[in-house]
């Protein structure tokens, strides 16, 4: 509600996840994903080595399972994509968010892609992702078939972040910082 309080004739009465994301905001959690890097292992008589891959682009998705999890086709809170990186190291080092009904999460799910191609998939069980509110939890996923591995961190906020203390009351982190943006409408000026 405090979202469109300032709105008079939005009605969210025909459409029910909208209405239920809005004014319910307490049935959804944040999943928080801290996407790191993603290395080609290359194994040697000796040893194990891991190499980086080379300057090649890729981009990576990351979405919640579940048959309930709140995201639709029109409304894919459950859905963001990690734009693609191309360097020598390809180190993402970004963070993404995505939402969904708590209780409703089946698990979470992260494909690489190479160009359109999909290089590297894996699903993480929603129990797996650790408790509500929890510092950021490190993952490893290994794909035995194409010798790669995957590093991201995840960390589960289940209280709405609306305000400069919400926001402060959850990380305790240094390098993030909290900032309000008023938009305006470009032909009202409201």
């Amino acid at each position: 509600k405090e979202i469109f309080s300032m709105v008079d004739n939005i009605s969210l009465d025909g459409i029910p996840e909208y209405k239920s994301f809005f004014e319910e905001q307490e049935k959804y959690e944040q999943i928080h994903v801290h996407l790191q890097d993603m290395r080609y292992k290359a194994k040697t008589d000796s040893c194990d080595i891991t190499k980086i891959f080379g300057k090649r682009s890729y981009s990576a998705i990351i979405e919640t399972v579940g048959e309930e999890s709140g995201s639709t086709p029109f409304f894919p809170i459950g859905t963001d994509t990690f734009l693609p990186v191309k360097n020598e190291e390809p180190t993402w080092d970004k963070k993404l968010m995505v939402v969904g009904r708590k209780g409703k999460i089946e698990s979470l799910k992260l494909s690489v892609y190479e160009g359109k191609n999909m290089k590297f998939s894996c699903s993480f069980p929603r129990s797996e992702l650790g408790p509500d509110d929890a510092d950021w939890l490190q993952f490893t996923a290994e794909d035995s078939t194409n010798n790669m591995e995957l590093n991201f961190r995840v960390r589960i906020a289940s209280k709405p972040i609306v305000s400069k203390s919400d926001f402060e009351s959850i990380y305790n982190d240094t390098n993030l910082a909290y900032e309000e943006i008023e938009l305006k409408d470009d032909a009202t000026g409201l």
